[in-house]
């Protein structure tokens, strides 16, 4: 949990912090702790694995601001809807203000960039068959 919490610190409004956190292979171990299965799934509520997550996800977010490479490898591992479920629970993917205010900003272009992949997805199915 410290290790999250500290990538999570690190990254908050730093790009070459955020680069450098890339660059030095910090994503796959966040991207494991926020989700694992098929589809990816968050730890259960109650767990002890549960705040992890949540500051992976968190540290996930502040990764992907601003940050095009970053967003895209969370984006390409799939586990966008376990971070919304961690960071928003079943709020509406449109933020409240107190959201907005956390800088949930990054988070909602993830969920739109997610949404474009699987779209992109279905897509190439349709045509495959």
């Amino acid at each position: 949990r410290a290790a999250t919490a500290a990538l999570r610190n690190l990254s908050f409004q730093n790009a070459a912090n955020r680069d450098e956190i890339r660059f030095s292979g910090g994503l796959d171990p966040l991207l494991a702790i926020v989700a694992t299965g098929s589809p990816p799934r968050p730890p259960p509520a109650g767990t002890r694995w549960r705040e992890a997550a949540y500051r992976a996800a968190s540290a996930l977010e502040n990764l992907a601001a601003d940050n095009a490479d970053n967003a895209a490898s969370i984006v390409a591992a799939g586990v966008v809807p376990a971070m919304k479920s961690l960071l928003l629970g079943l709020q509406p993917e449109k933020p409240s203000q107190k959201a907005a205010r956390k800088g949930r900003e990054a988070l909602l272009r993830l969920l739109s960039l997610d949404r474009a992949r699987l779209a992109r997805e279905a897509e190439a199915a349709a045509e495959a068959a």
